[in-house]
């Protein structure tokens, strides 16, 4: 594999590191160190001098720059790549609380939970005042997959495809942009029935990519738990891409596409 290792220091047992990376997609790879045992590379030995060793592929970031350890930032790497290093204090409950409020905190910052517009040329968050409009006839919604973003997850579409789309739909064509590693699938489709208004009435059409098919099944299925009345709200049809596990909720929706590639 064509990849660089990347040292840091080592701060005892007491504390342990893990390296975020975001490539030019914006999707996210975690890295732990190579001599660690919760690795998911090859064992190497401890580095030299106090050091802890990462190896990163080539392909997702090249190292630059440093920082003090504890306050590292996300360090501009050709452009749009991107690393940090978390580094966190090691409890009896091992990597479990202290690395999921690291995430946790992360994702706050740079993957919050937004609605927006996904047309050609138009990314925007919605506003109070669009939602109304998508009441007009069917909606389209994208729902990325975990650790990815819509436009990591489907940024390839062309510009045809999407002035297709924004033509058949009438420009209802919104994605749904949320947190993945730090909060479960139910609680981005919570955050999701939060943001409706109570005057409007939405169908969607939903096209799901891998982890994002949770988030989909849920909201065709949940509904009716978070109060939103009947005749509001209805996934029509769920189209669900590299997606094999199944979800436990039950499904509400007239016609279910299923375009697994598992």
């Amino acid at each position: 594999m064509d990849a660089f290792e990347f040292g840091t220091p080592d701060f005892g047992p007491a504390r342990a590191q893990v390296v975020l990376s975001v490539d030019e997609a914006g999707a996210l790879h975690w890295h732990f160190p190579l001599d660690d045992d919760l690795a998911v590379q090859p064992s190497t030995t401890r580095g030299a001098e106090g050091t802890k060793v990462f190896r990163i592929p080539r392909g997702i970031a090249r190292p630059s720059g440093s920082g003090h350890p504890d306050e590292r930032g996300l360090v501009s790497i050709a452009g749009r790549k991107l690393l940090k290093v978390l580094v966190y204090d090691v409890t009896d409950r091992a990597v479990g609380e202290p690395l999921k409020h690291a995430i946790g905190k992360w994702e706050d910052s740079h993957r919050p939970h937004c609605i927006r517009h996904y047309l050609p040329g138009d990314r925007t968050p919605l506003a109070p005042g669009d939602w109304p409009s998508l009441s007009a006839g069917r909606t389209l919604l994208f729902v990325h997959g975990g650790g990815s973003t819509a436009a990591a997850a489907f940024g390839s579409l062309s510009c045809a495809t999407l002035d297709a789309l924004a033509t058949r739909y009438g420009n209802r064509v919104i994605a749904f942009d949320h947190p993945t590693l730090s909060v479960d699938f139910q609680a981005n489709a919570r955050w999701f029935f939060q943001q409706l208004p109570k005057e409007v009435s939405l169908k969607l059409d939903v096209v799901c990519h891998s982890r994002g098919g949770l988030v989909g099944r849920c909201l065709g299925g949940f509904w009716k738990d978070y109060g939103i009345e009947s005749g509001r709200f209805a996934v029509e049809r769920l189209v669900l891409v590299a997606y094999r596990t199944k979800a436990p909720c039950s499904s509400t929706p007239s016609t279910w596409w299923n375009t697994s590639t598992g």
